[in-house]
């Protein structure tokens, strides 16, 4: 049997700030034979250096239904870090509306929605080596990038925009979700407490569930083996629920 024809559940995948698709390049070993993986890359990034960039919300949303649009037809989840999460649930919003919810809604390292975003937006820092100290100070970036001048040319724009598009975001009251909710939180990350992680339990009509995990906001370097195989965990859950009946 062809490996395509295993698969029953689709999993997209969108990064947190400054990040591309290559940062769940070790995720697609752990997750279940019957979920076709699919990390989703933005505008700006990765394979798609050369395009520009988005700035709000909106503009991320429109990009990424038209790359999965197209997708040939399976049941389908969603899973974000931090902004990516943000993109989840606003993408799982828009399908819902349009009578195609997905079967369930991950979200890692983010406030619930209608919960205010930070304070301080890192991109409104107009000097380059301020905003790299306030970068380091969130522990997400790899020292190497800091050293190295060409990569950072490249880095800090996607930097800006993408806390652009954090900053700017204005939650829309919509209909809770259908689908299940699963948020997953650090236990010391300073801008996302474990009680604005249980807050996501209002956007879903489905059940709920919140994992928390030792470390800050990027807690998913320090538990890549623990996190991914919980995901992993719920990926069967949900595809023995709500795929297989």
């Amino acid at each position: 049997m062809k490996d395509s024809q295993l698969k029953q559940l689709r999993l997209f995948a969108f990064p947190y700030a400054g990040g591309s698709a290559n940062i769940y390049h070790d995720l697609k070993s752990y997750l279940p034979a019957e979920v076709d993986f699919c990390p989703v890359e933005l505008p700006g990034r990765g394979r798609r250096l050369t395009e520009p960039l988005c700035e709000d919300m909106a503009c991320l949303v429109e990009d990424v239904c038209r790359q999965i649009k197209g997708q040939p037809n399976l049941p389908f989840a969603f899973f974000g870090y931090s902004m990516g999460a943000l993109l989840a649930y606003e993408l799982a919003v828009r399908f819902q509306k349009e009578g195609k919810p997905p079967v369930a809604l991950y979200a890692a390292a983010c406030r619930a929605p209608h919960l205010p975003r930070r304070e301080q937006n890192p991109g409104d820092l107009s000097d380059d080596e301020a905003l790299i100290k306030k970068l380091r100070e969130l522990n997400g970036t790899p020292e190497e990038v800091w050293q190295n001048p060409e990569l950072l040319e490249i880095v800090l724009p996607i930097l800006r925009a993408d806390f652009s598009v954090v900053s700017r975001y204005v939650h829309k009251p919509a209909a809770p979700l259908s689908c299940p909710v699963i948020a997953f939180g650090g236990e010391r990350d300073p801008d996302v407490s474990e009680e604005a992680l249980l807050e996501w339990e209002r956007h879903s009509n489905g059940s709920f569930r919140h994992y928390i995990y030792p470390g800050d906001h990027f807690f998913i370097h320090g538990n890549k083996d623990d996190f991914f195989k919980t995901l992993s965990r719920e990926l069967n859950r949900v595809i023995k629920e709500k795929v297989k009946g």
